[in-house]
């Protein structure tokens, strides 16, 4: 399996808000309270909220192949 990095894309941001989420909620729920939780990931969040992101903060994302 090959590996490469690129910029997110703003069609990445459902994915993105999904690892996001899970990654609060799921893996790190035993590190925060449920206060420090709720405020770092709100249920409310858009991934038109993740596309913002994407668009401020030029962030990468690592995928499989070459795929652009």
């Amino acid at each position: 399996m090959s590996l490469s990095v690129r910029p997110a894309k703003e069609q990445d941001s459902e994915q993105l808000l999904e690892l996001y989420r899970q990654t609060i909620r799921t893996v790190n729920c035993n590190d925060y309270n449920k206060m420090q939780i709720d405020a770092w990931a709100p249920l409310d969040l858009t991934k038109e909220i993740f596309e913002g992101y994407i668009s401020r903060c030029s962030p990468f994302v690592v995928v499989e192949g070459d795929e652009s």
